[in-house]
C-alpha cells in the first residue's frame, strides 16, 4: 500500500511526457520475510522514471525504470532490506464516456 506519493510530468511534446515519481508506504508480509530476522510490517519506498507516448486518444505506451526498497525502517533489532531495480513497459487503454 503506497498511500503517499508525488508525480511530476514534464511535457516534451504534445504527445510525449517524461514522468518522475516518488512513492512511500507500508506492506504486511503474512509469512517469513525473505531475509533473516525481518518483521511482518515493513515500509516501502519507490522512485520511477517513465517516458509516456500518447498514441491516440485511447492508447498510451509507457517505458521506464523503477527502484524499489522494502525494509522495517529501523523498527527492529536488525534492518534487513531488499532493493529491486526493474524495467517498466506498459500499454494503457483509456476508457472515456
Amino acid at each position: 500500500l503506497d498511500p503517499i506519493g508525488l508525480v511530476k510530468s514534464q511535457p516534451l511534446s504534445s504527445s510525449t511526457h517524461f514522468e518522475t515519481a516518488l512513492f512511500g508506504g507500508f506492506t504486511y508480509v503474512s509469512h517469513d520475510f525473505p531475509t533473516d530476522k525481518g518483521r511482518r510490517l515493513n515500509f516501502t519506498f519507490e522512485a520511477q522514471l517513465t517516458l509516456k507516448q500518447i498514441i491516440d486518444s485511447k492508447y498510451i505506451i509507457s517505458l521506464g525504470t523503477s527502484y524499489h526498497h522494502i525494509s522495517n525502517a529501523q523498527t527492529g533489532s536488525e534492518n534487513p532490506g531488499i532493493d529491486s531495480l526493474y524495467m517498466i513497459a506498459k500499454l494503457s487503454y483509456l476508457f472515456t464516456n
